[in-house]
């Protein structure tokens, strides 16, 4: 007897744990996206991926772009343990 096929939605979340495309991922949106195509295209060039790992990957910088601006906020605000000079001295 064959096994069940596995369901659409857990045929696509196996591939993409395979193709890393879920790393960190708790669960998958299937968007529609409108975007201009010379703009899709420019990135895809500069990505040198499919248009979906392009999407996913601006999509991770719209993100880290939010995590970078709170850095900022912080800067001259947290006090280190150790001088730039101590840190400097431990790449020798």
């Amino acid at each position: 007897m064959l096994p069940a096929e596995p369901s659409h939605l857990e045929a696509s979340h196996k591939a993409g744990i395979e193709y890393g495309t879920l790393c960190g991922m708790s669960e998958v949106q299937k968007i529609t996206v409108e975007v201009p195509a010379e703009l899709l295209a420019k990135a895809r060039a500069a990505s040198g991926e499919s248009w979906a790992a392009t999407v996913r990957e601006g999509l991770r910088l719209v993100a880290a772009g939010q995590a970078f601006k709170n850095l900022r906020a912080k800067r001259g605000k947290v006090q280190f343990s150790q001088t730039l000079a101590t840190l400097r001295d431990d790449r020798e």
